[in-house]
């Protein structure tokens, strides 16, 4: 006889602590997914502003070099009694440019600034390295630039070789030749942006720049959140490099994680707080209703 209205508070109880639940939860998933939606999109704008960054400092380096080349030809050779200084100059002033080539029309390495630190290839032969034969041979007929992959150099250390051919009156005289290496100016750009990670792969998915030597092999982070594009590098010849782009540990705020999953864990106590209050009210209001019956009967 007690049981069913016990049962029936009980049940009306439940009912208003799972609905309150539903509710609770759903609000905070709703919550979560505007935040996560806000934050893959600061990432996108930010995933475009470092790829037009870097399109332009690999681009303005590269024009150096074609600007260079560009003197020798308008001067129809005459500059070439300067172009050790100029180069010497070049060098020194951008830090990307590891050194400047002449090789003559024969694949010949003629000349190098600075010197000391690649005498080993000079007058080098290019026609006893496999990799630089082919490119090489297209950039002089076609007379656009050529860039190698990142590789190893035979003096030391590693770059991306750019070639930029020479024609003074139809006739082909050789290229001025630069080893690029451009993590300096990357990294600088990267010292104000900590919250990010970045990697950088040439057309042949060598790998050639990270910003977290660390994690350079591991990804770990939402796909939603991962970049993945290509970044076209020559204007003349399409050469793609790859980038992968996404944020660190430190760009997800911890306290709102936690200030979050606090306010569900409130949300659902109040529920049952709420749901418990409604039980011994629903029983209070039954006794009362017992208590007049009797003084009425």
């Amino acid at each position: 006889m007690f049981k069913k209205p016990i049962i029936a508070r009980l049940t009306l109880s439940a009912l208003v602590f799972t609905v309150t639940t539903i509710i609770s939860i759903w609000a905070w998933s709703q919550y979560n997914q505007n935040i996560k939606s806000e934050q893959i999109e600061q990432v996108q704008v930010l995933v475009e502003h470092t790829r037009s960054r870097i399109w332009t400092l690999v681009n303005s380096d590269i024009d150096h070099l074609k600007n260079f080349t560009n003197r020798l030809e308008f001067s129809e050779g005459g500059f070439f009694k300067y172009w050790k200084k100029d180069a010497g100059q070049l060098v020194k002033l951008d830090s990307s440019i590891l050194f400047l080539e002449w090789i003559d029309s024969n694949m010949i390495i003629q000349d190098i600034v600075p010197l000391d630190p690649n005498r080993e290839v000079l007058n080098l032969d290019l026609n006893t390295v496999n990799y630089r034969v082919h490119g090489w041979m297209r950039a002089a007929a076609t007379g656009d630039l050529n860039i190698t992959p990142w590789v190893s150099l035979l003096q030391g250390g590693e770059a991306f070789l750019v070639d930029s051919p020479v024609w003074i009156d139809s006739l082909f005289l050789g290229s001025i030749t630069a080893g690029f290496d451009f993590t300096y100016e990357i990294d600088n750009f990267f010292d104000d942006n900590r919250d990010y990670h970045i990697h950088l792969s040439d057309h042949t998915e060598q790998q050639f720049y990270c910003s977290e030597p660390d994690r350079c092999d591991k990804i770990k982070v939402d796909e939603d959140f991962l970049f993945d594009g290509l970044i076209n590098v020559n204007r003349s010849r399409e050469i793609w490099w790859r980038m992968q782009f996404y944020p660190t540990a430190s760009f997800f705020d911890e306290s709102s994680k936690i200030t979050s999953v606090l306010s569900l864990a409130l949300s659902i106590f109040l529920g049952l707080t709420l749901s418990i209050a409604l039980f011994f009210i629903l029983k209070t209001n039954r006794q009362e209703k017992a208590r007049v019956s009797n003084l009425n009967s």
